[in-house]
Protein backbone atom coordinates (compact mmCIF):
# COMPACT_ATOMS: atom_id res chain seq x y z
CA UNK A 1 0.00 0.00 0.00
CA UNK A 2 1.74 3.68 -1.32
CA UNK A 3 1.28 6.31 1.31
CA UNK A 4 -0.22 8.49 -1.06
CA UNK A 5 -3.74 10.96 -0.41
CA UNK A 6 -5.61 8.95 -2.19
CA UNK A 7 -5.37 6.48 0.26
CA UNK A 8 -5.07 9.02 3.03
CA UNK A 9 -8.33 10.05 2.41
CA UNK A 10 -9.22 6.23 2.17
CA UNK A 11 -8.21 5.12 5.76
CA UNK A 12 -9.95 8.42 6.72
CA UNK A 13 -13.55 7.44 6.03
CA UNK A 14 -12.59 4.12 8.12
CA UNK A 15 -13.06 6.71 11.10
CA UNK A 16 -16.30 8.12 10.40
CA UNK A 17 -17.14 11.25 13.05
CA UNK A 18 -13.63 11.04 14.65
CA UNK A 19 -11.69 14.36 14.83
CA UNK A 20 -9.19 15.50 12.18
CA UNK A 21 -6.70 17.92 13.81
CA UNK A 22 -4.28 19.77 11.00
CA UNK A 23 -0.38 19.89 11.25
CA UNK A 24 0.00 23.36 10.98
CA UNK A 25 -1.73 24.23 14.36
CA UNK A 26 -1.26 21.06 16.19
CA UNK A 27 -4.25 21.71 18.93
CA UNK A 28 -6.63 23.04 16.55
CA UNK A 29 -9.78 20.91 16.34
CA UNK A 30 -10.56 21.26 12.39
CA UNK A 31 -13.73 19.11 12.06
CA UNK A 32 -14.94 15.26 11.95
CA UNK A 33 -15.07 12.96 9.00
CA UNK A 34 -18.85 13.18 9.30
CA UNK A 35 -18.44 16.74 8.07
CA UNK A 36 -15.85 15.84 4.98
CA UNK A 37 -16.18 14.18 1.86
CA UNK A 38 -13.60 12.38 0.05
CA UNK A 39 -13.35 15.15 -2.82
CA UNK A 40 -12.54 17.85 0.38
CA UNK A 41 -9.66 15.16 1.78
CA UNK A 42 -7.96 14.63 -1.65
CA UNK A 43 -7.96 18.62 -2.56
CA UNK A 44 -6.20 19.15 0.54
CA UNK A 45 -8.41 22.04 1.56
CA UNK A 46 -7.24 24.00 4.64
CA UNK A 47 -4.57 21.46 4.05
CA UNK A 48 -6.07 18.47 5.37
CA UNK A 49 -4.24 16.20 3.72
CA UNK A 50 -1.56 17.53 6.32
CA UNK A 51 -4.12 16.41 8.75
CA UNK A 52 -4.05 13.42 11.47
CA UNK A 53 -6.18 11.41 13.45
CA UNK A 54 -6.02 10.68 17.13
CA UNK A 55 -6.33 7.53 18.40
CA UNK A 56 -6.14 4.88 20.98
CA UNK A 57 -3.69 2.50 21.10
CA UNK A 58 -5.44 -1.33 21.22
CA UNK A 59 -3.76 -2.16 24.07
CA UNK A 60 -5.76 0.56 25.91
CA UNK A 61 -9.07 -1.00 25.51
CA UNK A 62 -10.75 -0.49 28.07
CA UNK A 63 -12.76 -3.45 29.92
CA UNK A 64 -16.04 -2.23 28.83
CA UNK A 65 -14.72 -2.23 25.09
CA UNK A 66 -13.24 -5.12 25.24
CA UNK A 67 -16.77 -7.00 26.22
CA UNK A 68 -18.48 -5.22 23.65
CA UNK A 69 -16.13 -6.24 20.73
CA UNK A 70 -16.30 -9.95 22.20
CA UNK A 71 -20.11 -9.74 21.53
CA UNK A 72 -19.74 -8.48 18.06
CA UNK A 73 -17.54 -10.63 16.99
CA UNK A 74 -19.64 -13.73 17.80
CA UNK A 75 -23.08 -12.23 18.04
CA UNK A 76 -23.50 -12.50 21.56
CA UNK A 77 -26.04 -11.24 24.00
CA UNK A 78 -24.02 -12.18 27.06
CA UNK A 79 -27.15 -11.46 28.84
CA UNK A 80 -27.49 -14.90 31.18
CA UNK A 81 -26.03 -13.16 33.83
CA UNK A 82 -22.36 -13.97 34.02
CA UNK A 83 -19.89 -11.50 35.02
CA UNK A 84 -17.26 -11.31 32.07
CA UNK A 85 -13.64 -10.35 33.59
CA UNK A 86 -10.98 -9.34 31.74
CA UNK A 87 -6.95 -10.00 32.02
CA UNK A 88 -4.57 -8.24 30.38
CA UNK A 89 -0.99 -10.06 29.39
CA UNK A 90 1.70 -7.16 28.15
CA UNK A 91 4.27 -9.27 27.22
CA UNK A 92 2.30 -11.61 24.84
CA UNK A 93 0.41 -8.73 23.65
CA UNK A 94 -3.32 -9.63 24.36
CA UNK A 95 -6.66 -9.12 26.88
CA UNK A 96 -8.46 -12.27 27.64
CA UNK A 97 -12.30 -11.83 28.31
CA UNK A 98 -13.83 -14.52 30.32
CA UNK A 99 -16.03 -15.88 32.78
CA UNK A 100 -16.54 -18.58 35.44
CA UNK A 101 -20.18 -19.06 33.73
CA UNK A 102 -19.08 -19.44 30.35
CA UNK A 103 -16.81 -22.46 28.73
CA UNK A 104 -16.04 -20.00 26.52
CA UNK A 105 -13.06 -17.53 26.39
CA UNK A 106 -12.17 -14.59 24.12
CA UNK A 107 -8.41 -13.36 23.11
CA UNK A 108 -8.11 -9.69 21.68
CA UNK A 109 -4.73 -8.83 20.02
CA UNK A 110 -3.23 -5.88 20.18
CA UNK A 111 -0.95 -5.80 16.81
CA UNK A 112 -4.45 -7.04 14.80
CA UNK A 113 -7.16 -6.19 16.48
CA UNK A 114 -8.31 -9.43 16.43
CA UNK A 115 -10.71 -11.77 18.51
CA UNK A 116 -10.39 -15.39 19.09
CA UNK A 117 -12.35 -18.00 20.71
CA UNK A 118 -11.76 -20.42 22.59
CA UNK A 119 -14.08 -23.14 23.63
CA UNK A 120 -13.54 -25.23 26.65
CA UNK A 121 -10.82 -24.78 30.06
CA UNK A 122 -8.59 -26.29 28.10
CA UNK A 123 -7.61 -23.14 25.60
CA UNK A 124 -8.62 -25.21 22.65
CA UNK A 125 -8.88 -22.44 20.05
CA UNK A 126 -12.11 -22.01 18.43
CA UNK A 127 -12.51 -19.97 14.75
CA UNK A 128 -10.54 -16.57 14.63
CA UNK A 129 -12.63 -14.30 13.91
CA UNK A 130 -12.21 -10.98 12.03
CA UNK A 131 -15.40 -9.38 11.36
CA UNK A 132 -16.05 -6.28 9.74
CA UNK A 133 -18.05 -5.30 12.42
CA UNK A 134 -15.27 -5.60 15.10
CA UNK A 135 -12.75 -3.32 13.40
CA UNK A 136 -16.09 -1.14 12.75
CA UNK A 137 -16.77 -1.24 16.30
CA UNK A 138 -13.21 -0.68 17.19
CA UNK A 139 -12.57 2.14 15.11
CA UNK A 140 -16.12 4.20 16.41
CA UNK A 141 -14.34 4.13 19.69
CA UNK A 142 -11.40 5.29 18.45
CA UNK A 143 -9.00 2.57 18.62
CA UNK A 144 -6.28 2.77 16.25
CA UNK A 145 -6.01 -0.34 13.66
CA UNK A 146 -4.29 -2.15 11.16
CA UNK A 147 -5.27 -0.76 7.60
CA UNK A 148 -5.35 -2.33 4.43
CA UNK A 149 -1.08 -4.06 5.01
CA UNK A 150 -0.03 -1.12 6.56
CA UNK A 151 0.50 -1.59 10.53
CA UNK A 152 -0.03 1.24 13.32
CA UNK A 153 3.39 1.85 13.73
CA UNK A 154 3.69 2.85 9.86
CA UNK A 155 0.51 5.03 9.77
CA UNK A 156 2.26 6.67 12.82
CA UNK A 157 5.48 7.15 10.73
CA UNK A 158 3.48 8.29 7.94
CA UNK A 159 1.90 10.85 10.57
CA UNK A 160 -1.37 9.91 9.54
CA UNK A 161 -2.64 9.00 13.02
CA UNK A 162 -0.54 9.93 16.22
CA UNK A 163 -1.09 8.00 19.30
CA UNK A 164 -3.00 8.43 22.36
CA UNK A 165 -0.67 8.10 25.73
CA UNK A 166 -1.72 4.91 27.75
Amino acid sequence: MEMTSENKAKFFAQYLRQPVYVNKNWNKFEGSIAHLDCTYLQTGSNGLMEGYLFLKPISSISDEDAVEACKVAYNLSFSYGAKWVTETDPVIGYMTVKSHMSHHSFDIDFESGLVEQYQDEFNESGNLMNHYAVCDYLRSKGYALPWMGLSVGEMVEASWIKLQEA
